[in-house]
């Protein structure tokens, strides 16, 4: 994170306070086809754009300081919409995976500040899984609505993964997943898996209620080997068994948007959300700009957050 001397100048000007930044923001990323048709575009275009506000939101917090960004990708109830449309998001987010993989090892893992560098079997040939499959291969690759999360949403920022030293994290039912799909999963949180500077979780298949049973399965299967007794288990031994463990101190969102005008959370981190700040705003996803950010940011600093702790008492004067 940033010192002092390195928080910028215009979100000084502008009223923000380094101490108050959030250290990890949570998406609920949503209006991508709305825009689009507000705007008179396609779908795809629609996507195209929320792509182009997801890499922008991504440096934006890197160079803020912020040091985790969670974006909700594809939710277990999404599961429930068409066979055909579902198909389409498994193999958009995986050819977004494979296509952008591939890039970097063209570059061979190496970024101008020499981060990235895992290697990789084959003397530097791309993995199986995340090599481009061949013209023709799968059926034809089509946009879905403003609540799939396209190839071009998560493939545009892999290229940017090792210039700003991120760590790749997937969160969600791998089970839920096509074989190719989490293996691709898999080499990718690998390749980047020496960064450190900014995290960010893409959750995909996920839902905060799954997140929660899994959590409680892991310990049952504990108690029934005999290796953890039940009244043993408490808030902070569920909370290590949550998808999102990895980040530590750092588990939990200290705010999550939602944009679209949409008033919920959709299932999404909840139980990481107990005392998570929420923000809904209006504007759709791919208008969702440095200026919104920035309102955001503002009014998340204008809480006061007290996790259930009553407010220190103001000395009277005499």
């Amino acid at each position: 994170m940033a010192d002092d001397s390195e928080f910028p100048q215009e979100l000084v000007q502008r009223g923000l306070r380094k101490e108050l930044m959030p250290q990890h923001v949570a998406f609920v990323m949503d209006g991508n086809r709305r825009w689009a048709e507000a705007q008179g575009l396609t779908t795809a275009e629609g996507h195209e754009a929320g792509g182009r506000a997801l890499e922008k939101i991504l440096e934006l917090s890197a160079a803020w300081g912020i040091r985790v960004i969670t974006v909700f990708a594809f939710s277990q109830e999404n599961f429930r919409r068409p066979e055909e449309e579902v198909d389409c998001c498994m193999e958009l987010i995986e050819k977004g995976i494979r296509d952008k993989m591939e890039e970097y090892t063209r570059s061979d893992g190496k970024t101008n500040d020499g981060i990235c560098t895992v290697p990789r079997e084959g003397g530097g040939s791309v993995p199986a899984a995340l090599r481009p499959k061949p013209p023709g291969d799968g059926p034809p690759l089509r946009s879905v609505g403003s609540w799939l999360f396209s190839c071009t949403e998560f493939g545009s920022q892999y290229n940017i993964y090792c210039r700003e030293g991120v760590r790749l994290h997937v969160i969600g039912n791998p089970s839920s997943r096509p074989a190719s799909l989490q293996e691709a999963v898999r080499e990718a949180e690998e390749m980047t898996r020496n960064n450190s500077r900014f995290h960010m979780i893409l959750a995909t298949c996920y839902s905060g209620r799954w997140d929660i049973v899994q959590a409680c399965r892991e310990l049952a299967a504990k108690v029934q080997d005999k290796l953890l007794n039940p009244e043993d288990i408490d808030e902070e031994m569920l909370a290590g068994h949550l998808s999102t463990n990895v980040l530590g101190e750092l588990a939990c969102p200290d705010m999550i948007i939602r944009t679209s005008g949409e008033l919920r959370l959709s299932n999404f981190l909840l139980w990481q959300s107990a005392y998570t700040e929420l923000y809904f705003t209006n504007a759709m996803w791919p208008a969702f700009d440095e200026e919104e950010y920035i309102l955001a940011l503002k009014d998340f600093q204008s809480r006061e957050r007290r996790f259930g702790q009553r407010k220190p008492s103001q000395p009277t004067s005499n």
